[in-house]
């Protein structure tokens, strides 16, 4: 079976090209129990620029795909790897978490070791160590 599709996005409504990767040949393995498997994509004309109709609103096509593969053990048992979350995403994550450990934050508590912290007395004695070692 063979197929043939295309995906691509628009910047805007202001622009009326798209950025567009043509996939001109699939081969798809013969149907198994859980339907069809891709085999091999081929791709031509990457980051060529096709151009959409002028009234044509922006659009774009997401797959959502949440599996990245699918292997299937010798023993049949099957094994998903999920598909891989954008680096956008943990990015904003970590700024997130981030500003919650903000200078705002002057006392905490350590999840290891259960011992209070706080920022100004551990200021405050580096402070002290480095007059005594200037000292010396």
């Amino acid at each position: 079976m063979r197929g043939q599709g295309v995906h691509g996005r628009t910047a805007g409504a202001k622009d009326s090209t798209m950025p567009v990767s043509v996939v001109t040949d699939c081969r798809w393995r013969s149907p198994c129990r859980g339907g069809l498997a891709l085999s091999t994509v081929d791709r031509d004309e990457i980051n060529t620029r096709h151009q959409a109709p002028g009234d044509a609103p922006a659009r774009g096509i997401d797959l959502g795909l949440t599996t990245f593969a699918v292997l299937r053990n010798s023993d049949g048992t099957r094994e998903d790897i999920p598909a891989p979350k954008p680096l956008k995403d943990v990015q904003r994550a970590l700024r997130r978490v981030n500003r919650a450990l903000a200078q705002t934050g002057r006392v905490w508590t350590c999840v290891a070791c259960g011992t209070v912290h706080d920022r100004d007395d551990n200021a405050a004695g580096n402070l002290l160590a480095a007059m005594v070692a200037d000292r010396t």
